[in-house]
């Protein structure tokens, strides 16, 4: 998916009208494209599916991409008179250059044959320009620098999003691997996070298992940087489980939830005044490992946090 320029239009930092803040929905389940069998089973222990509308894009052949509304189509049915939200891939809502319009004509189209409640994008970068400006695809996400310049350019196309659709829109916390992260003089995370929800009407996904990964591979503490993080910003929280590789913990989507990341969301929950639904996430290629059995666990201790709030 190749990457357009970005509108031109800002918004006021200030802006307080927009769209209302979710109602909440409570737990929430990943959408499995290719398994529809362990989807079937699982909904019955799930309040929503997230889905993401680039699943269904696909390639023409001529470089360009189309909507699979077909396939599409298949998965509302399959997910039934549950309600969905949207977790987007590839919107590279930081690259300096522009965002993936392609990403939006998607999510264009996904909104023309269902309803969602919020939808969200990760705050990262998958591709930059070369000095004729072609675009360059990284392929993988890269982490944005902690700076006010980056905020600052990020909560302005988070703003347009909104506008765009009339809908809250969040944006999550990434997993980093890079130690050596450009900042600001006294920035880190908490501060980048929370300086995006001063000039943004937007709100937060929190994914806790990022933020594990994170303080894992870069010794951080956990709950002093919650502490700081802007908790009532957050909508949704995803919770998932990893593995480790080459002395790096990966944000693979592909074990249970650990034990400390249970405990995290013990302790966001009741803090996070505006939380509308907590997601478990497992990647449709793992979700067979696991087997229904586990992830419906990992649902149903999600639920007891949840009820707990």
């Amino acid at each position: 998916m190749h990457g357009m320029p970005a509108p031109t239009g800002s918004l006021s930092s200030t802006a307080t009208s927009g769209p209302s803040w979710p109602e909440p929905a409570g737990v929430g389940m990943s959408f499995l494209p290719s398994r529809p069998d362990l989807v079937t089973e699982l909904l019955p222990s799930a309040d929503y599916v997230e889905m993401g509308p680039e699943l269904f894009a696909r390639a023409t052949g001529d470089e360009r991409i189309a909507f699979d509304t077909e396939a599409a189509e298949a998965a509302l049915r399959l997910a039934g008179d549950l309600p969905v939200v949207l977790h987007g891939l590839e919107l590279s809502i930081g690259s300096a250059h522009g965002w993936n319009e392609v990403a939006l004509h998607c999510l264009d189209r996904f909104l023309e044959l269902r309803e969602v409640l919020w939808h969200s994008e990760h705050l990262n970068f998958l591709n930059t320009t070369a000095a004729d400006g072609s675009v360059i695809e990284l392929g993988l996400p890269m982490p944005l620098p902690f700076t006010a310049e980056c905020a600052e350019l990020v909560a302005t196309r988070a703003d347009l999003v909104m506008d765009r659709y009339g809908m809250m829109f969040l944006l999550e916390n990434p997993a980093n691997y890079l130690p050596d992260l450009p900042r600001d003089p006294g920035w880190d995370e908490p501060a980048f996070l929370t300086a995006i929800t001063e000039r943004s009407r937007g709100g937060l996904l929190l994914d806790l298992y990022n933020l594990w990964t994170n303080c894992v591979n870069h010794r951080l503490d956990p709950q002093e940087l919650l502490a700081r993080m802007p908790l009532d910003r957050v909508v949704e929280i995803h919770v998932a489980g990893g593995e480790e590789r080459d002395g790096l913990l990966l944000d693979s989507h592909s074990a249970a939830v650990p034990d400390p990341v249970w405990r995290m969301l013990e302790t966001v929950v009741p803090k996070a005044s505006r939380l509308a639904g907590v997601t478990v996430e497992v990647l449709d290629v793992y979700a067979g490992k696991l087997g229904a059995d586990a992830i419906g666990e990992q649902l149903a201790t999600a639920r007891s946090i949840w009820d707990a709030r």
